[in-house]
């Protein structure tokens, strides 16, 4: 899709017989004793951690040490009450989220959003959702041609942001852009459906962009300024237009201040120079366009500015009823199409930043971009920029 102008870069029954009722479950243990598995040694040393009430008053504190012996433990706990009461002593145990596992063959459509897959070209975030990674508690703002609300991979994760061309909120998407984007970002469409990059996520639907993908430096800074300062942690905007433009670099300049992430489409007239908001300020991320081979998708622009590329040709995803997503779709809230442009790159890093953001709450969009460009895949042929590898990113662990 082009970008130009500020634009938008798919039985029988058997006689009754009385049934016995289902046995009981075992009851739960009767005691719940973490610290009596753990043995310290000099060659297996334990970690615990104590929450203690200090004698003076002072809240609740929690405090870790480490013992190569029982009664290395006993003699630090000891020297623990001496200032205060011990309420709990117990082996520094893993936690980790409670979500189920992703399993991919439970998407119909998966086998066919290379993308998200480990190769040829594909950004392979399996390694992020094995490690319990989905996005949750995240919000991504799509600042576009608005979101279908109602698309079954989109369902229930979509809160409905302003309408910038028409005024009100965005109540659907005429031009299917953003319906599209949003569901690279995080579709979650069990049985028959496909998958987005961060599915816990959610999306913030602003729209900036008309029913023809057109939109105005006034439309798109507001969308950028209202994502920044109502609870977006990372902005995608699959938009721009040739040359410069102060008063959205402005504002993605003010979304950076405010701790969000903002990554940005390189543009699709295969140049070097300069695409406005990508790369105009230096403060966002700019994305290029990859092939299944990883190579440069023959559209996607290339400058230096662009700081990592992402699959982008051929992009399998949620549609909107519109004949923006290949194949005619025929029902609005099933519907699933291939799009090619940077437009459809740039949500693979939203997603992937939604995933490190996820792993590393405190992470402010520099630490979280050095995550995504550092850790990256190879390089791409010909150029000096990396290929988006997810599951290394989020592996790197909030270094």
């Amino acid at each position: 899709m082009v970008l130009a102008g500020v634009l938008a870069l798919g039985g029988l029954a058997v006689a009754c017989q009385p049934v016995a009722p289902p046995a009981p479950p075992p009851p739960p243990p009767s005691t719940c004793d973490p610290a009596a598995a753990a043995t310290p040694s000099a060659q297996s040393p334990v970690t615990y951690v104590a929450v203690v009430a200090p004698h003076d008053g002072a809240p609740h504190q929690v405090t870790a040490f480490t013992a190569t012996s029982n009664a290395g433990k006993d003699a630090k706990v000891s020297q623990l009450a001496q200032s205060s009461t011990v309420l709990a002593v117990e082996p520094n145990l893993p936690v980790h989220v409670a979500d189920v596992p992703i399993n991919t063959a439970n998407y119909a459509e998966f086998s066919l959003q290379w993308g998200l897959q480990s190769a040829p070209g594909g950004a392979d975030f399996a390694p992020a959702w094995n490690a319990g990674f989905t996005g949750h508690g995240v919000t991504v703002a799509v600042v576009d041609t608005g979101v279908d609300l109602n698309h079954t991979g989109l369902a229930g994760n979509v809160t409905a942001g302003p309408d910038f061309t028409t005024g009100g909120t965005v109540t659907g998407d005429p031009y299917g852009h953003g319906t599209h984007v949003a569901g690279i970002i995080a579709a979650d469409d069990i049985p028959t459906g496909g998958l987005g990059g961060a599915p816990g996520a959610t999306i913030l639907a602003v729209r900036v962009l008309d029913a023809t993908g057109s939109g105005s430096s006034y439309t798109v800074a507001n969308g950028i300024e209202w994502a920044a300062q109502h609870g977006a942690s990372v902005i995608n905007l699959s938009l721009g237009e040739v040359g410069c433009d102060g008063v959205i670099g402005q504002a993605v300049l003010d979304a950076h201040t405010d701790g969000v992430v903002v990554a940005a489409a390189a543009g699709n007239d295969d140049s070097n120079e300069l695409f406005a908001p990508a790369g105009y300020t230096g403060e966002d991320i700019a994305v290029a366009a990859l092939n299944q081979l990883r190579q440069k998708a023959s559209f996607s622009n290339w400058g230096t500015y662009v700081a990592i590329a992402a699959p982008g040709q051929s992009v399998l995803s949620t549609c909107a009823y519109t004949p923006s997503c290949i194949g005619s779709p025929t029902a609005s809230d099933t519907a699933y199409g291939d799009l090619s442009g940077t437009s459809m790159a740039t949500p693979f890093v939203s997603a992937a930043a939604a995933l490190v953001k996820e792993e590393c709450p405190s992470f402010g969009p520099d630490q979280i971009k050095a995550e995504l460009v550092n850790h990256a895949g190879a390089v791409v042929p010909g150029y000096t920029f990396h290929s988006l590898d997810a599951g290394q990113a989020v592996a790197a662990d909030c270094h």
